[in-house]
C-alpha cells in the first residue's frame, strides 16, 4: 500500500515538472516575438522620421532660394514688356552667351575684378541661385545695343547685394582712367520695382509708357519722362562718361545721357531756353 502511495506521488511530482517546465520554455518565445515586433516599429518610425526631414530639408532650400528658373522666366517676360514701353530691344545675357556691347563680355568679365559699382571696385559674379557668393551677386544680365552702335545702347545687371535687389546699369563705351568698366543704380523705377516684385515673388506691374522715356532711342531708358517740357538732347559727340582727375587725384566723371547729365552722384535736366528753370517741373 506504501509502494503504491509513492508511485501516485512521483506520478504526480512528475507532471507538474512537465507543466512548469512548458510553461518557462514559452515565456522568452513570447517575449523574444514581442520585442522583434517592438524593434521593428522603431526601425520603420526611424525611417519615417529620415525621409519627413529629407523632405523638410528639400523644401527648406527651394523656398530659401533667392533666385531660381521661374523668377527668371518672370524676368524675362518682365524684359519683354519693359523693352517695348521702352522702345527698346533686350537681350538675356548668360555665361553661354556673353555680352557684345562695345567689346564688354558679361559675366565673363568679372572674373578679370575689374568692374566698379557707385565708383567703388567691388567683387561681382554670376551667381544663379542669388546666393552670396560675392559682394554683388549677378542673377541676371540683358542688354540693348542699339544695333550694334557704340551709342545708345546699355547692359543691366540685376544682383543681389547685402541681400537686396538692386538693378545697375552702364552705357560706358569707352576706356577710363582707372580700368574699370562702371555700373551706376538704375533710376528707373519700374525696372527697379519690377526686379523686387520678382524678387520676393509679388506680381509686377506692367510698365506704363506715360512714365517711361521718349521714344528717341538716343536717349537713356534710365530715367521717367517729363512729358511737360520740351527737352534738349545733347550732340551725339557728348553723349556718354567723360572723366578726368581732380588735383587731389581722384577721378571726377560727367556723363551726358539724351537730356540728362550726371556729375557728383546728381542728375539733372536739360529743356529748351524757352523756358526758365523756376517755370520747369522736374521728376525723379
Amino acid at each position: 500500500m506504501k509502494n503504491a502511495h509513492n508511485k501516485i506521488t512521483l506520478t504526480l511530482l512528475l507532471g507538474l515538472c512537465t507543466l512548469l517546465l512548458g510553461a518557462c520554455g514559452q515565456n522568452p518565445t513570447n517575449t523574444t516575438s514581442s520585442n522583434t515586433k517592438i524593434t521593428d516599429n522603431s526601425s520603420n518610425a526611424k525611417k519615417h522620421s529620415t525621409a519627413k526631414n529629407f523632405y523638410s530639408k528639400n523644401s527648406s532650400n527651394q523656398s530659401s532660394s533667392v533666385w531660381n528658373d521661374t523668377k527668371d522666366d518672370k524676368l524675362a517676360s518682365f524684359m519683354v514688356t519693359w523693352g517695348q514701353a521702352m522702345k527698346q530691344s533686350y537681350t538675356q545675357c548668360t555665361p553661354d552667351r556673353n555680352t557684345t556691347y562695345t567689346g564688354l563680355h558679361y559675366p565673363n568679365d568679372f572674373s578679370d575684378n575689374k568692374t566698379a559699382f557707385n565708383n567703388h571696385k567691388l567683387s561681382a559674379g554670376w551667381s544663379p541661385d542669388g546666393s552670396n557668393k560675392y559682394k554683388v551677386n549677378v542673377v541676371a544680365i540683358y542688354e540693348d545695343t542699339n544695333g550694334g552702335s557704340t551709342i545708345g545702347g546699355r547692359i543691366y545687371l540685376f544682383t543681389i547685394q547685402d541681400h537686396t535687389p538692386i538693378v545697375y546699369y552702364t552705357e560706358q563705351n569707352q576706356g577710363t582712367p582707372d580700368g574699370l568698366v562702371h555700373f551706376e543704380p538704375t533710376q528707373n523705377t519700374d525696372l527697379s520695382n519690377g526686379f523686387k516684385n520678382i524678387v520676393n515673388s509679388k506680381k509686377t506691374a506692367t510698365p506704363k509708357s506715360a512714365t517711361t522715356k521718349s521714344s528717341n532711342k538716343s536717349g537713356s531708358s534710365d530715367t521717367t519722362a517729363d512729358t511737360n517740357n520740351q527737352k534738349f538732347v545733347f550732340p551725339s559727340r557728348m553723349q556718354g562718361t567723360w572723366y578726368t582727375y581732380t588735383d587731389e587725384d581722384k577721378i571726377q566723371t560727367v556723363s551726358f545721357d539724351g537730356n540728362l547729365w550726371k556729375s557728383m552722384g546728381k542728375t539733372d535736366k536739360a529743356f529748351e531756353a524757352s523756358k526758365h528753370p523756376s517755370e520747369i517741373t522736374y521728376e525723379y
